[in-house]
């Protein structure tokens, strides 16, 4: 019986529930579980008492008659004894939560708030930023402590830094939880120098320093190698370093399924094993070779919780061989469990942690069954070929991963991707190619550059392929699965209540076939509702959730327009719409219109043009968006300079482009926007201040409009009486995010609630989609 699996389970569910629980129902909790453990020993005890006795004296008559033939316990006694374990591996986790928390983390969470000189050690090499700079340090009382500075001063892990600074817990932030992150890799503070740091320079490096500084001496190799996205992909597949990989490829990859492949994990570790056997055979040396090389290279990446997992699966396999012991994967993977948990119980909030362990759970009970099943799809003269056998490992690899992490993708991210195992397919040998051919390339530009400069030219290529394969990926119509869609909610909630229907039913001859057709069908039907509700309004207008900028999709019919691509938050306004459009199953945006270049309202640019097809772009005909029209063009887009008035017709919509209105204050000219639908109107000012709108309405003959997006973001320079006089909006949107403008301002909203207009802001509603049909 794996006793240490169910101990584990106990251990595992104690934590989740304590750390939900609040201080008197953890007591409760405890004592409960204590006692009813007590009770169910009790119990055991007297009730298989007998029964031991019994089994020994047969034991005793077989051995007499010189038969080897023990009595094995009932199937009740191993029920009995597992729920007993689960109880005491409840209690054990429990206590370890409770120390940890009381030790740990609520000394580390008082310290919020507090000003005082400290010292700090150097974990590793600073990040820095346009403002700022950021490095991981251990305080002297040893809490793990995230530490930002404005100073200019050349750090590195090792050194000894005092400074006074404010502690402070990480926050909880609209697009990311840093607070949740930190806490699960055991930071529990943040702290802000509040002066000049002194440093006193590590003149010994310590020993445990050295995967940092492989890292970064692999890195800086690695720079003069690659340059752009080969270069990031490369840094994260190796080292962990994500630092150099460009948003619109994480995104690209992300959709495709693939972000795994970027993320070290298992995989990783165990290609690196791989390489280790495959270079020194499979024995005694490799098996002890393996073991502190795999170490290093897990605290090289970062030490994530999912190659933790791989390594200490991993090690109990080579030490298994070396002890002439079957090794058993579920055992395995519950010591892994069992070691990060009893380190830091509150990484069991980390979401890699969970999706890596269900998805070996998958491997370890579906693999086996899926294999032969795929298998028994080709002929038995095929089943031999290697092609055959890649390709059947692959899939079902693929497979049996995701039958556990599905959902949780799902309640996560909101999506799921279907194309996720085709891609894989495609894409996991040359991944495998990058890494090996990668190490071999970083052993060479040591010994020699131009070796390694010689070897970068073909994993260039592969690399550009893997990209090609996730490009080409996300723009299969339907790959990705969003929840936010209706009918593709309906269809993910029928099919989870059909497939646990059949799994809790007896499994007939063509159950399977049953299950793949029905999910097919009937999400064949979503597909296909789905098509018509995004085509079946007159017009659609969505302005997005960016952050500080803006960003509007118009659709008609099949028809897609995009009135501006700019914004601050994570991760791009380019790859935040293209989501949006891929989950209405576009893939091109026929018109982009631009109302200006500043920033906040171009900078997606780059991402969304990496995502989708652009047909044509409108722009102002001015000086300052002479650069911009000169990216375009060289992107093979086809541009529109705009230097009077201009009426598109798309479907059932009508765009209207007025001309670039010039401000008195010399700054940059801005394009207004109308939309129209039937009676329906819209106007769109971008960044269009209080004397360009006067100009605005003295100039052209404006109806009386049912949605105005509020200009500049809602700053008190723009949206004025006058406007609002003459357009009179029902209602008014205002695309805005995190700044330091103190946008949308008062001033604004005051005009707008004295004139009845209702206000929706990105910042509180998020995505604010508005349809039409006259």
């Amino acid at each position: 019986m794996r006793r240490l699996v169910s101990f584990t389970v106990g251990f595992a569910a104690a934590i989740a529930l304590m750390m939900r629980a609040h201080r008197e129902l953890r007591v409760v909790l405890v004592a409960l579980t204590g006692t009813t453990m007590i009770l169910f020993l009790i119990l055991y005890l007297k009730r298989y008492h007998s029964f031991s006795v019994l089994c020994e004296s047969e034991k005793q008559r077989l051995h007499n008659h010189k038969v080897d033939c023990p009595v094995p316990p009932s199937k009740s006694r191993i029920l009995w004894l597992r729920i007993i374990i689960i109880l005491f591996g409840f209690i054990s986790g429990s206590l370890t939560f409770i120390v940890n928390e009381t030790q740990r983390y609520l000394p580390a969470v008082e310290l919020s708030g507090v000003m005082r000189t400290d010292s700090f050690l150097v974990l590793d090499f600073p990040e820095h930023y346009s403002y700022s700079s950021r490095v991981f340090t251990k305080s002297e009382n040893g809490l793990k402590v995230n530490l930002s500075y404005s100073s200019e001063v050349a750090l590195k892990p090792g050194d000894r830094i005092t400074v006074q600074v404010e502690y402070s817990t990480p926050e909880e932030t609209r697009d990311f939880d840093f607070f949740t992150y930190y806490r699960s890799k055991g930071i529990y503070l943040d702290a802000k120098a509040q002066n000049e740091v002194e440093v006193e320079p590590c003149r010994k490096r310590p020993i445990t320093l050295l995967p940092v500084y492989t890292r970064k001496a692999i890195c800086d190799k690695l720079a003069q190698l690659f340059d752009g996205r080969e270069l990031g992909f490369i840094k994260a597949l190796l080292t962990g370093d994500r630092s150099d990989l460009p948003q619109s490829s994480q995104f690209v990859l992300s959709n495709a399924g693939m972000s795994h492949i970027i993320s070290v994990s298992g995989m990783h570790v165990l290609f690196f094993s791989g390489m280790i056997i495959f270079a020194l055979g499979a024995n005694t040396v490799s098996a002890l070779i393996s073991v502190p090389s795999m170490l290093f290279f897990v605290m090289m990446t970062g030490a994530a919780p999912s190659a933790i997992r791989a390594f200490v699966m991993q090690s109990m396999v080579m030490i298994a061989k070396l002890t002439k012991r079957d090794d058993d994967s579920l055992t395995s993977l519950s010591a892994a469990l069992l070691l990060l948990l009893f380190l830091n119980p509150f990484c069991i909030q980390d979401i890699g942690l969970q999706l890596s362990f269900l998805a070996t759970l998958g491997l370890i009970l579906f693999l086996p069954k899926i294999q032969g099943k795929v298998y028994r799809l080709f002929p038995k003269r095929y089943r031999t070929k290697n092609l055959i056998k890649l390709i059947v490992n692959n899939l079902s690899t693929t497979l049996s991963a995701n039958i556990l992490t599905a959902f949780p993708v799902l309640v996560y991210f909101g999506r799921l991707s279907l194309i996720s195992p085709i891609a894989n397919i495609l894409s996991l040998w040359a991944v495998t190619a990058v890494f090996y051919l990668g190490i071999i390339c970083i052993i060479a530009a040591f010994i020699w550059m131009p070796i390694g400069e010689i070897i970068a030219v073909p994993l260039n290529a592969v690399i550009r392929y893997v990209y090609t394969v996730a490009s080409f990926s996300i723009r299969v119509p339907f790959s990705v699965l969003d929840i936010s869609n209706p009918f593709i909610l309906i269809w993910v909630v029928f099919m989870s209540a059909f497939i646990l229907y059949r799994i809790t039913r007896k499994n007939g001859k063509y159950a399977n076939i049953v299950v793949l057709s029905v999910g097919a069908i009937t999400l064949s039907f979503s597909m296909f509702f789905t098509e018509i509700l995004f085509t079946d309004n007159d017009m659609s207008m969505a302005v997005l959730d960016v952050g500080q900028g803006q960003s509007i999709i118009i659709s008609s019919g099949a028809f897609t327009a995009m009135v501006d691509c700019g914004g601050n938050r994570y991760p791009g306004a380019g790859n935040i719409a293209s989501k949006y459009l891929f989950s209405q199953n576009r893939f091109k945006v026929d018109l982009l219109i631009l109302t200006h270049t500043h920033s906040d309202h171009i900078n997606g640019i780059e991402e969304l043009i990496d995502n989708v097809d652009i047909s044509c772009a409108v722009i102002p005909d001015t000086e300052a968006a002479l650069e911009t029209i000169e990216y375009l063009t060289e992107r093979s887009i086809n541009v529109i300079c705009i230097d009077d008035n201009h009426k598109v017709k798309i479907n059932n919509c009508d765009i209207t482009l007025f001309r670039p209105i010039v401000k008195r204050s010399g700054e940059e000219e801005t394009m207004c926007v109308m939309l129209s639908a039937g009676e329906f109107h819209a106007l769109i000012t971008g960044d269009a201040a209080l004397i360009s709108e006067r100009i605005l309405v003295e100039r052209e003959d404006l109806p009386d409009i049912n949605i105005i997006v509020a200009g500049h973001h809602g700053s008190a320079s723009s949206t004025g009486e006058t406007l609002l006089d003459v357009v009179t909006p029902e209602v008014a949107v205002i695309s805005v995010g995190q700044n330091s403008y103190g946008h949308p301002s008062s001033q604004v909203i005051d005009r707008l609630k004295a004139r009845g207009i209702n206000i929706y802001r990105t910042d509180q509603q998020g995505n604010l989609i508005i349809s039409i049909k006259n």
